[in-house]
């Protein structure tokens, strides 16, 4: 596969194979179709049929499930033993070698474009301990020889049995343990078919969902997390059942979804009886689609829909792919190579930023748009033929000096500017003097450029300014020091001037996300956990909900900067706050989490109010999709905290100062009700406790 074209596999069943045998045959048959991949059963019947004469005792008995274990243990009424047939068994487990005609995979180059079932009769969540331990003999056998054919994936069977979880998570991880690169993925149902309202010809698209939301999660969420969150651990997850609740659903987009098996039967025929999926189906599978899983189409041979043929379901998906593509907005095609990528935020205060990076924030198509439509109706309303001091503070390259200009010509009516163009970085100055002559060309704009730090630049009285111009807002708000620098800079500003931007507000919410977690405890760190990150979110999911009752927001709000703020300290002679401690803050909130879930970390946002208006937003309900310079900040917590279905989760989160620096510290606790009553049954650690492990030098 190249590019980001989506990854389809079509599945060759047992019968097929018996049918024609030579695996590469399948391949081209299945490329000439449009697929990508095929998948098949690793192993034949024979091999199930040796295994169970080695390890069940008789065909009574392997109905209700007996292992010859147990027989041998003394635990069955049946004292008959065929001890050839126990030798035998020995032999295998102390072996374990398959006969050339019990796999269906035998040469390395059949297995380039194969993905393989390990065999699904294996329960390894059998409640016969002899069962159990016999079929992670035969995992461990099918893995070893997955590992020698250099297969990239094994799948797993489905759980069986809720009580024997923990046995089916240890014999997984024993199989990981016993190979360096095989990828393993269990399958999960999309819900759980046991609490499903069907009659016998429904087809699963079209059943109502009855059950338990959670159910079918709990049992992955049990294997992984005793799988230690292994990164060759993935989920292939099966849509042969219908779709739980959006709210219930959405939770699967943070778990590492590599698979999605889709039966034939899952589709519905549309009015010339081609198979269509659902609505909800195709939105969940095209927001699936982003993340590139393998989709496993089964089935298809088997004549379920009258038009079409089988090849009529590959078909539909690259449809939806191509819709997928073509409906993808400015964000997703430039963040393409970024998504769920831990950045540490940027601190242009204490390090000066290159030209590379200031070209990558001026691509922003909204960002200085809105700066200069903010700049535009600040000038309207001063009075016309009139000149207008503009103080743009972090110039950096000038395309907020460039936005002013643009303003103050279409406000028109002989209005004038002065702009002082403020910068630190001395290598931007440069860029910044390349530029003087071509704005000073202007009729209405003059610039000047002083070189140094806002804070601390002196002003007479009639160089002071009637608008101050920044851009220091970080993926917070306040996390790259907005609020310090402007402290610093409203001395700039004459005792009614206004600041563009005026006010910003932070925002939070608690996150569950399987990758992020995994990239931050596989960095071998322990600061990783513990300091925030600059992420473009994908496979990630918002686990809190809107709850009306309590009047709760899925995401809410942490506090809020306003400028100019110099009523609000005290300053010293020159102007400037005596100390730091005013922009010190606190929030604690409580959030309502629907369904079960695994806190991973807390996802930041932010809204600031430019002028008028217009406004800039990033949270995730108001935010523009075409706005490029900034991703959500990411609070990691150290260890996966689990939420229960109809929990409550406490946000503890503080920005702090000692006016040497600024500093995050962040903690979750956990909490049900009971007889209408807040019981706590967990909470995380205090992180980052006094810039421990990381802090934003002022």
């Amino acid at each position: 596969m190249s590019g980001s074209r989506v990854p389809i596999a079509n599945h060759i069943s047992q019968e097929l194979l018996n049918k024609n045998p030579t695996i590469l045959d399948h391949v081209n048959d299945s490329f000439d179709l449009d697929y990508d991949a095929i998948t098949l059963p690793f192993t034949k019947p024979s091999w199930k049929a040796r295994w169970q004469r080695y390890c069940v005792a008789n065909e009574d008995d392997v109905k209700k499930g007996r292992a010859r274990s147990s027989y041998i243990a003394g635990k069955s009424e049946n004292v008959v033993q065929d001890r050839q047939t126990a030798k035998e068994a020995e032999v295998w487990r102390l072996t374990r070698v398959y006969d050339k005609g019990e796999v269906n995979v035998s040469k390395l180059d059949e297995c380039e474009s194969v993905v393989a079932f390990a065999s699904d009769w294996l329960e390894l969540d059998s409640p016969d301990e002899g069962i159990r331990f016999d079929s992670e003999m035969a995992l461990k056998q099918e893995v070893a020889y997955a590992s020698y054919l250099s297969l990239h994936t094994l799948i797993l069977p489905a759980p069986r049995n809720r009580k024997f979880i923990a046995d089916y998570a240890r014999s997984v991880m024993a199989a990981l343990d016993n190979t360096t690169y095989l990828q393993l993925s269990v399958v999960i149902p999309v819900s759980d078919p046991a609490e499903l309202e069907q009659s016998e010809t429904a087809s699963p698209a079209l059943s109502e969902f009855k059950g338990d939301p959670s159910s079918t999660w709990e049992a992955w969420d049990a294997i992984r997390t005793l799988c230690d969150y292994s990164p060759r651990l993935g989920l292939a997850l099966d849509l042969s059942q219908p779709l739980p609740p959006p709210s219930a659903l959405k939770r699967w987009s943070s778990e590492p979804t590599r698979q999605i098996i889709i039966p034939a039967n899952a589709f519905v025929g549309n009015a010339k009886g081609y198979p269509v999926l659902s609505k909800p189906c195709q939105e969940f599978i095209k927001e699936q689609m982003k993340t590139l899983p393998t989709i496993i189409l089964t089935e298809t041979f088997d004549g379920i829909h009258k038009s079409g043929g089988s090849k009529a379901y590959v078909q539909y998906l690259r449809y939806m792919e191509k819709q997928s593509s073509d409906s993808a907005t400015s964000v997703e095609n430039f963040a393409s190579g970024y998504m769920d990528w831990l950045q540490a935020p940027l601190q242009p205060l204490l390090d000066n930023l290159d030209s590379t990076t200031y070209e990558i924030f001026e691509k922003d198509p909204v960002k200085y748009q809105k700066y200069e439509q903010a700049a535009y109706l600040a000038l309207l309303d001063r009075e016309p033929n009139s000149l207008t001091r503009i103080a743009v503070v972090g110039a950096g390259r000038g395309p907020l000096v460039q936005g002013a200009i643009n303003a103050v010509d279409a406000a028109g009516e002989g209005r004038r500017i002065h702009i002082m163009a403020i910068e630190k970085n001395p290598n931007a100055c440069v860029t910044l003097q390349g530029r003087m002559d071509e704005w000073n060309e202007s009729k209405t704009a003059t610039v000047e450029l002083v070189f140094g730090d806002m804070r601390i630049i002196e002003l007479e009285e009639e160089q002071k300014n009637d608008i101050l111009i920044s851009e220091l807002l970080g993926s917070f708000g306040d996390n790259e020091l907005s609020p310090e620098c402007l402290d610093g800079a409203m001395r700039l500003l004459k005792p009614y001037g206004v600041s563009i931007p005026s006010y910003y507000t932070s925002y939070v919410a608690p996150l569950s996300s399987s990758k992020l977690y995994n990239e931050v405890m596989h960095m071998g760190d322990a600061k990783s956990a513990e300091m925030p990150y600059v992420v473009m979110f994908q496979a990630v999911n918002i686990l809190s909900s809107q709850d009306k009752e309590k009047n709760r927001k899925a995401v809410q709000q942490c506090w809020s900067y306003k400028h100019p703020s110099k009523y609000e300290f005290v300053m010293d002679r020159n102007g400037n706050p005596m100390s730091n401690y005013h922009n010190t803050r606190a929030a604690h909130l409580t959030f309502s989490i629907p369904h079960a879930g695994v806190l991973h970390g807390l996802a930041g946002y932010f809204e600031a109010h430019l002028y008028g208006n217009v406004w800039l937003s990033t949270h995730p309900e108001r935010y523009d999709q075409e706005m490029l310079s900034w991703f959500p900040i990411y609070f990691p917590i150290n260890m996966g905290v689990y939420l229960p279905t109809r929990s409550e989760v406490d946000v503890h989160l503080w920005r702090l100062t000692d006016n040497k620096k600024v500093w995050f510290e962040w903690s979750v606790e956990v909490f049900v009700i009971i007889d209408g009553n807040r019981v706590k049954i967990n909470q995380s650690k205090l992180h980052n406790h006094d810039a421990k492990h990381n802090r934003i030098e002022l």
